[in-house]
């Protein structure tokens, strides 16, 4: 199981793949990380693969979401849930669509 997976690129989730790995991805964290960043890293080819879900589900890898809170930027689910399928950032910007 690869825990906080939030980085995985493509050659990472074949490799997952091929070895049978799951993935705990971070959420509500992914799109206020985005916010926060640096503008030039915000806007790299790097954050369109912070919490790869969908490449994650597409490659077959098994997955669950997980919250940190209280360490976590908010306590809501709906928060967390959105970010997952939205991925957009405070000002607007999709991240990784």
């Amino acid at each position: 199981m690869l825990h906080h997976a939030a980085l995985l690129r493509p050659n990472h989730i074949a490799r997952a793949a091929g070895w049978g790995c799951g993935s705990v991805l971070p959420l509500p964290a992914c799109m206020r990380w985005a916010t926060a960043s640096s503008p030039g890293w915000s806007r790299s080819s790097r954050m369109d693969w912070l919490d790869p879900i969908g490449a994650v589900q597409r490659a077959g890898i098994p997955f669950t979401l997980h919250h940190d809170n209280p360490m976590g930027f908010s306590p809501s689910l709906i928060e967390a849930l959105w970010n997952a399928v939205n991925r957009t950032t405070r000002s607007g910007t999709v991240v990784g669509p």
